[in-house]
């Protein structure tokens, strides 16, 4: 598989990830008008950062590329130290089991990021012009 096979593949995950979270968001916060507008502005702002994103890579910034390198890490250390934390404190609810879930799923999302963006056929079409 090419880079930019990769790259449109990564990409096609977080819009899998936006979709699968804002669904998520909706169930968990009841059927509400309101839990609709959350949940539908979150999955419209998901798709609509990860198709700039994903037009900006498969460009070849350079910027962007180390620009999500140091998000995506920043990612995984702030969910990995919330799901620390919702261990340590135990409150152990069907809500807070979805929510650690659902952030374990995002670092997940990050550390694949982390990867391809820092694979080295990745690193060779930023490279190449």
């Amino acid at each position: 598989m090419n880079a930019r096979e990769k790259l449109e593949k990564l990409t096609h995950a977080w819009y899998g990830f936006g979709l699968f979270s804002g669904v998520i968001t909706f169930l968990r916060n009841g059927f509400g008008f309101f839990s609709l507008f959350i949940a539908g502005a979150s999955v419209a702002i998901s798709l609509a950062l990860t198709y700039f994103f994903g037009r900006r890579l498969l460009a070849k910034s350079s910027f962007w590329r180390s620009f999500l390198i140091l998000m995506s890490v920043l990612a995984i250390l702030g969910g990995t130290l919330s799901i620390g934390y919702a261990f340590y404190r135990g409150a152990w609810s069907i809500g807070a089991l979805i929510q650690i879930a659902l952030t374990s799923l995002g670092v997940y999302m990050n550390v694949r990021s982390f990867s391809v963006l820092t694979d080295a056929s990745v690193r060779t079409y930023f490279a190449t012009p």
